[in-house]
């Protein structure tokens, strides 16, 4: 059977709404894919602030919120489907925004209520795909490796990099995944206080990101810099295991902190030196080689990549710009058909709690 699926992802980052429209060819024996339209759409300030803020809002104002960026990202799966010609979907996969992540804690929240995606397009939506996880005493995340393993079975290792890295692979015939490190979220950080440094140095503007690496690639590596970013607990623990914005602000910052007076260049030298250490070192440690496939933000950035390559014997391979940008896009509408037909669609192995995720809303008709 064919089946069309909107897949919506918003990561930590804020870079902005990514939507993916995507056709699956699924009987029981194969599974074939197509994307057949993508599009990014910015955040407006309005919504930037909003995002940015809501850890910090009042409950009240946080619901609040939590139904108005429902309907917000209702009415950009419309405006979508305009803007390209499209016809109405099946089903409308919605990853949401993270605004609290804490299994160790019991609970999870991503911003977007699906109901209110459900009223705006009048389309079966999943959501919520990472409470349940959660609930059942997971970690929530990641919960892509499905999707890895299914579309992109070629590879030893799947590798997204976005705000957060995180890494999926088999290891003695079972998918397991986990987040490696902060990557795009700590570079962002860096280049956002020290932004009037950066700006002389690429002789731009404004710079919310070092472009290309261009800027962390004329620095000198810190070893008690790297050392202490290094010796963080979490790198220690054993999957499955997941990151978030909390763990960042707790963990990450008050080292960062620490060497403020360092330069741009040799505060983000050295946390590229960090990103590639720990993804060397967890690849080193799974035992596996063979090829890795490279996806999100990340991949674009060139010094990173050739760092990676440096130190690891890997076939790194990134693909065109529309998997970079939508994989993950891509693999939640698939996480939506699946759940949908009520079939198995996380990896206990990968995430803990449960092979099930996503909260199925009817399209009100």
């Amino acid at each position: 059977m064919n089946y069309r699926v909107i897949g919506i992802m918003s990561g930590t980052s804020h870079d902005g709404l990514d939507i993916a429209y995507c056709e699956f060819e699924k009987n029981s024996s194969s599974l074939k894919y197509k994307m057949l339209s993508t599009q990014t759409f910015t955040y407006p300030e309005e919504w930037l602030i909003k995002l940015k803020e809501a850890p910090k809002m009042s409950s009240e104002k946080l619901i609040k919120n939590h139904f108005e960026y429902g309907h917000f990202i209702g009415q950009k799966v419309l405006d979508f489907l305009k803007n390209n010609n499209l016809e109405k979907p099946d089903i409308i996969a919605s990853h949401g925004h993270t605004v609290f992540h804490q299994p160790e804690n019991g609970f999870t929240f991503q911003l977007g209520c699906g109901s209110a995606i459900a009223a705006q397009t009048r389309t079966v939506v999943v959501s919520d795909f990472r409470a349940m996880n959660i609930a059942f005493g997971g970690q929530g995340a990641p919960l892509v490796p499905i999707g890895d393993e299914l579309l992109f079975p070629e590879y030893h290792f799947c590798l997204n990099i976005g705000g957060f890295i995180n890494i999926s692979y088999k290891n003695k015939g079972k998918r397991v995944a986990f987040d490696v490190c902060p990557a795009n979220f700590l570079i962002n950080h860096i280049s956002q206080i020290k932004q009037k440094e950066i700006c002389e140095i690429l002789n731009v503007k404004k710079a919310d990101f070092d472009i290309d690496g261009t800027v962390g690639r004329h620095g000198k590596v810190c070893e008690s810099l790297l050392n202490d970013l290094n010796n963080i607990e979490y790198y220690n623990k054993s999957y499955p295991k997941s990151i978030g914005a909390e763990w960042f602000n707790n963990i990450i910052i008050p080292i960062i902190e620490k060497y403020k007076l360092l330069s741009a260049k040799d505060i983000l030298r050295t946390v590229y030196e960090h990103i590639t250490f720990q993804l060397s070192k967890v690849v080193n440690d799974s035992g596996v080689q063979g090829k890795m496939l490279i996806t999100g933000g990340g991949a674009k950035n060139l010094f990173l990549m050739e760092l990676l390559r440096s130190q690891t014997n890997l076939n790194i391979q990134i693909p065109n710009n529309k998997i970079v940008d939508y994989k993950e896009a891509l693999v939640f509408a698939l996480l939506g058909l699946l759940r949908v037909n009520n079939e198995k669609n996380t990896y206990k192995s990968a995430s803990g709690g449960i092979d099930c995720s996503g909260v199925i809303i009817s399209n009100g008709t």
